[in-house]
């Protein structure tokens, strides 16, 4: 099932691109022309004594830059109707910087007629290598030690800049895409977990984790290329968390080196840009196969940063040049927010409820960031507590439990554990709050 949602989560913000993309039916061989435009900015943020965000180790603050964040926007569409797509070297993007990106859009005149909260889309690379603290939410800025402001006005100034670059550079042309698969590059973090679904839904797949890699090229009428955009799913998190300079890891270094070949000017209002975007990368670490990600930043020390890195780099370089079937038909896009604690499945026959993160999630990642002191071991259900070997973990969990029902009652009700199914909530954090009536910890109602 993770597998299989973690696709449909893909399609549907393909979907929120390009339309045309989700079907095989919108390729062609004879291409549509539309307004293309690329533009890069940008978004590094302070970098000394931040605390930097991925790892969730409050040790692990800004001392220097190993790679330069960036934002890379691309927009395709015509003179009436265009969508907006930002690939950021961030670790995650947030509400917040969505609403105040698009009300400077809104604000400059030139913009607001074609670009609103509908057809903006931003996404981050994941990346583990750069500051954090500027959510908004509890739970993502707590070992950053608060928000920070100066972090937050650089990031949504970014790509502000990335998106009016992209306007302006916007001329008649076209978009080319291909598909491959990319072996070699990934492993399954949590193969006990993935273990648990059912037979009949691991057999659909040839294996644990997505190994597709789907590429689009952006090209001038007169046949120049200004951008590619491609998604892959993997954790930029070659980089360990003893690391403490800024840096875009296997992403972030993969674009830079495509953007080098074609000669990108950083500084120049108009240059070439390839983003690398995140796909559905759940449980996909770089670091399989390699042991723990160390804090190396070169590729003769760091296995895995040189494998993810060049795996990904090469891949978009073999499909640069060989990729001969266009996106064909009208481009449009739809937007709805969404309160994840409403939702009906009508193909499980269930209702999602408000968010709680699993035992599971304090043994960390072995491969990634293992926890010092885990408190629960991966793979944990609500069966597995019931085992007398688990006896200690089991009476852990009542104890969690009877505490934040005290706290926080919804989460000791049946209907709160039920629909959590096998898994013991560790932190409810879609009901905690730290403050009476307050924000909960995490978003519910999402975009």
């Amino acid at each position: 099932m993770r597998l299989a949602l973690t696709r449909l989560c893909f399609a549907i913000l393909l979907a929120t691109l390009l339309l045309p993309l989700v079907s095989r039916s919108a390729y062609a061989d004879e291409p549509s022309e539309y307004l293309v435009g690329t533009g890069i900015y940008d978004i590094t943020g302070p970098a000394a004594e931040i605390g930097m965000m991925g790892f969730a180790e409050a040790k692990q603050t800004t001392a220097g830059i190993h790679t330069r964040l960036r934002s890379r926007a691309f927009i395709a569409g015509d003179s009436a109707k265009r969508i907006v797509f930002v690939t950021a070297d961030l670790g995650m993007l947030f509400q917040m910087i969505k609403l105040k990106v698009v009300e400077r859009v809104q604000a400059n005149p030139e913009l607001a007629p074609f670009y609103n909260m509908k057809n903006i889309t931003l996404t981050a690379t994941h990346t583990h290598g750069g500051p954090g603290g500027y959510s908004g939410y509890f739970l993502y800025d707590a070992t950053i030690k608060g928000f920070i402001k100066p972090h937050f006005e650089a990031i949504v100034n970014g790509i502000y800049q990335s998106i009016l670059r992209a306007h302006n550079n916007l001329q008649p042309g076209h978009i080319q895409v291909g598909e491959s698969q990319l072996d070699g590059v990934g492993g399954s973090r949590a193969k006990e977990a993935y273990g648990n679904n059912p037979e009949s839904e691991i057999s659909r797949y040839d294996a644990d984790t997505d190994k597709s890699f789907t590429q689009l090229k952006f090209v001038t009428k007169d046949g120049r290329p200004i951008g590619i955009l491609n998604w892959f799913a993997v954790h930029p998190d070659s980089i360990g968390p003893i690391n403490q300079l800024i840096t875009g890891d296997n992403k972030g270094i993969a674009a830079y080196m495509f953007e080098r070949d074609m000669g990108t000017n950083y500084f120049a209002e108009n240059t070439f840009v390839a983003g690398f975007a995140q796909a559905n990368e759940g449980d996909v670490t770089p670091n399989y196969g390699f042991g723990q990600a160390p804090p190396d930043l070169d590729f003769a020390h760091n296995k895995s940063l040189a494998n993810a890195t060049l795996g990904q780099y090469n891949k978009a370089k073999e499909l640069f040049a060989s990729s001969n079937e266009y996106i064909a038909g009208t481009i449009d896009y739809r937007h709805e927010w969404i309160d994840m604690r409403e939702l009906y499945v009508e193909s499980a026959g269930v209702k999602t409820c408000a968010a709680g993160m699993g035992a599971s999630f304090s043994s960390g990642s072995p491969l990634d960031n293992p926890s010092p002191a885990p408190l629960f071991p991966m793979g944990t259900t609500v069966n597995s507590l019931t085992w007398e070997e688990n006896q200690d973990s089991a009476d852990l969990s009542k104890l969690l439990g009877g505490v934040f029902s005290v706290v926080w009652p919804t989460t000791g009700k049946d209907a709160y554990k039920n629909c959590h199914g096998q898994k013991p909530v560790l932190i409810p954090t879609g009901i905690a709050h730290l403050n009476f009536n307050g924000t909960t910890m995490t978003p519910q109602i999402m975009p």
